[in-house]
Parts: structure tokens; sequence; C-alpha cells
């Protein structure tokens, strides 16, 4: 009996030490109670005959996962993994726990989080994966800041890092480079939301669009979507829910549904396995969108694509700009960028709550959702970086609402049968 067990339990509390008094005990016993039923609530079973029901809440952990004030963190590691003398090559996932400004490696996560090894050749998941020797000076530096021997970077520093660095790969104005620093660290953040923002770089020809697009797609956990609907891909977006970069020479009816969906958490796309008719298949297309197209071909993106987007416009710059962003390069960035991830999430979850209000008052419908991140970002960066972006966003909210749906759809028409007349 619980009650009776209760007793006994604040019977030997008070054996053990004289001083307490019974509102000492009961809170804490209540926790205890509470947190005990969470752990055995897995092993639950009910037998039916020859049928056997276990306990299945449906609860997945994605790449993060919110219990209280804890919060748990899945990050994937690449390299040689060995299982029952089993060896392979791939990916195989990490469980971190950041609670009151200590994070440490947990073997388990109080939520299902499907497969802990992948085998996937490198270059596909690169960028969502960190190399073993990455891993463990990420780790070295985690165990740093526990014991007080450092402090994680702030939300300032990483910043002023990629700001700095973006100029030498592509050339666009300030508000530009600021709006990619906040979209960029976001993608480390977006799970713990309901909602996300897509990037949309619109530019022709040569214009660095390309550039800027690879620049963003290195320093987050991304990867350039082929065809949705191929089961390895699926499987990919499945496990690591990375930030999805498309581009319009690529676009299908299956990528439409992948960018329509794919901006509010919980929506599911489903289809029948080729193969097997009878077997559904879910892809989860949760994630910050990255698409590129020139301003001709911005009509093969829907127009709802198109509202939950920032559309910026890339303008051909002169300069000598570096191609390709290294890996060891970014990694110095991308480091931070993790750590900032696993000891600021608090700060962020608090200023986008208080912020919302404010920008509820200036923005509607998906604006609002949209740029609510971006400025919640900008914030904790500070003041200066705030009111910049905030100026920047409201500039490109009133020239959004001059052009109404109806004329939008009318320019996009007109655009698209010159394409047409263009390509015969």
């Amino acid at each position: 009996d619980t009650e009776e067990l209760k007793n006994v339990l604040v019977g030997i509390a008070f054996e053990h030490d004289k001083k307490l008094n019974i509102n000492q005990v009961l809170p804490e016993l209540e926790k205890f109670f509470k947190d005990i039923n969470e752990l055995v609530r897995p092993y639950i079973e009910v037998q039916l005959g020859s049928r056997i029901i276990k306990y299945a809440d449906g609860i997945k952990a994605r790449l993060t996962l919110l219990k209280g004030n804890s919060c748990y963190f899945i990050i994937w590691v690449y390299g040689e993994i060995t299982v029952n003398n089993t060896t392979m090559i791939g990916a195989s996932s990490v469980f971190l726990k950041s609670e009151n400004n200590v994070v440490e490696v947990t073997e388990t996560i109080p939520a299902f989080t499907g497969t802990d090894i992948i085998v996937f050749p490198f270059d596909l998941v690169k960028n969502c994966v960190l190399l073993v020797n990455e891993f463990n000076e990420l780790y070295e530096e985690i165990k740093k800041i526990n014991e007080g021997k450092m402090k994680p970077p702030s939300w300032r520093e990483v910043f002023n890092d990629i700001i700095k660095l973006a100029p030498n790969y592509y050339g666009t104005t300030e508000e530009n480079y600021y709006l990619d620093a906040c979209f960029i660290k976001h993608t480390y953040f977006y799970d713990l939301f309901s909602h996300t923002v897509y990037q949309g770089i619109v530019g022709e020809s040569g214009s660095g669009k390309k550039n800027r697009r690879d620049f963003i797609g290195v320093l987050t956990r991304s990867v350039s979507v082929g065809d949705p609907s191929d089961a390895s891909l699926a499987r990919m977006i499945n496990t690591f829910y990375p930030v999805a970069i498309i581009d319009e020479t690529e676009m299908t009816n299956d990528k439409r549904r992948l960018l329509n969906m794919g901006s509010q958490k919980g929506t599911l796309i489903t289809r029948c396995d080729k193969e097997n008719p009878d077997k559904i298949i879910a892809l989860d297309p949760y994630s910050p969108k990255i698409w590129v197209c020139q301003p001709k071909e911005m009509s093969i993106f829907p127009q709802d694509t198109r509202n939950r987007s920032i559309i910026v416009t890339m303008v051909r710059q002169k300069g000598n700009f570096e191609r390709e962003l290294p890996r060891e390069k970014a990694w110095q960035i991308k480091k931070k960028l993790y750590l900032l991830m696993l000891y600021r999430w608090p700060e962020y979850l608090k200023v986008y709550k208080e912020l919302d209000p404010l920008i509820s008052k200036v923005f509607g419908g998906h604006d609002r959702d949209k740029w609510l991140h971006i400025l919640a970002i900008a914030k904790l960066v500070g003041d200066d970086v705030f009111k910049k972006l905030f100026e920047f966003a409201k500039k490109q909210y009133r020239r959004e609402e001059k052009v109404s749906e109806k004329v939008q759809y009318v320019i996009n028409g007109i655009l698209r049968a010159m394409e047409v007349y263009t390509n015969n």
C-alpha cells in the first residue's frame, strides 16, 4: 500500500535526523514517488490471453527532450563502432543531460529514441555528425565548464565569430550577416519549440547565393535534400532531423510537401512503402529549411512556403571570396554552438516567452512565428543587434504587406509563364 510505505519512509527519515519536521519531509517524499512512477511506467504491461501489451506513451526524443528543469540532447558521433565483436563504420548517438549549468553524459533518455547506431556514408551526413576527435575535444571543454575552470561561450562571442568569418565567403549587407548568425544559432535550439523558421535565398546567377547557402550549411547540422521519397533519405531525416537545404533545380511534389508541412512540430508525412504497400512510412519533416532560387523561379515554391520564410535577395558583389569553409575552421565555431546549446538553452526559452507579447503586437501570422525566433536570439546577443534586426524585420514586413496575396499570385503566374516561354 502506497500510504503505508510513505508512513514507513517518514518514520525512517525522523529516525535518521530527529531535527526534521514534517513540512520538510513531505515535499521530498512526494517528489520521490513522482520520480518512481516515471521510472517504472515503461515497464508496465498487461497480458490478455496470448497477447502482451506493454506501455508506450508515444513520446520520442528527436534532438532534444525537455523534462522539468532538465534538458536531454542527442549528439551523433561518426566513426568505427564495435558492438558484440561486430565492427561497422557509421554514426552512434550520445545522450547528454543538462541541468543547473552542469552537462553530463547519460546512458538513457526517458523517452523512445529510435536507433542508436546508423550506417551512412560520411559525405551524406558530415554536417550532422561529430568526428571522434571533435567530440573528445567538446567533452573535455564540457568537463572544464562543469568544474568551473572555464565559462560556456556567450551569445555575443559566437555571434561575433560568425559575422567576422562570413564576409570572407559572400558579400551582403550588415543586416543580412546579422540575420544569418541568428538563424545559424536557432538551428541548434529549434527542437525545443513547436515552430521554426525557413530562410529563402534569392539571387541571379553569380550573386553568391550558393556560397551563402554552403556557409550556413557547414555551420549547422544540415543535409542537402535529394529525393524525399527515397527510403534512405527518409531514414536520414527521421534520425538526424537536420536543417534541410533545397535547391530550385531539384523541386518535386515531395519537396513541396516537405516544405509546407515542416515548419510546425507534430505533422507527419505518410506514404506506403514501395516494396510493401501494407507498410506505412512516416516522415517527420519538422526542421529549419534553406531554399535557394533565382528570382524568376520563386513561383515554383508554394506561397505558403514563402510566407513561412525570411526571404533575402542576393546582389552580385565584387570581391575575392573564398569558395568553401573547411571543416577544421568551421569546427572552432561549431564547437561553441554546441556548448551554447548545452548550457544556455534556458536563456533562449526565457527570452522567447518574454518577447512573444511584444512581437505579436507588431507581426501577425507566419511573420510573427518566423521573426520571433530571430529576434529572441538577437536580444540575447545585445540590444544593438536586436534594434537593427527589429527595424530590418519591420521594413520587410511593410514591404510584403503592400503586395496582396492575389497580386502575388498574378506576379508568380507571369514569372512562370515567362519561364515556360523562354524554355520553349
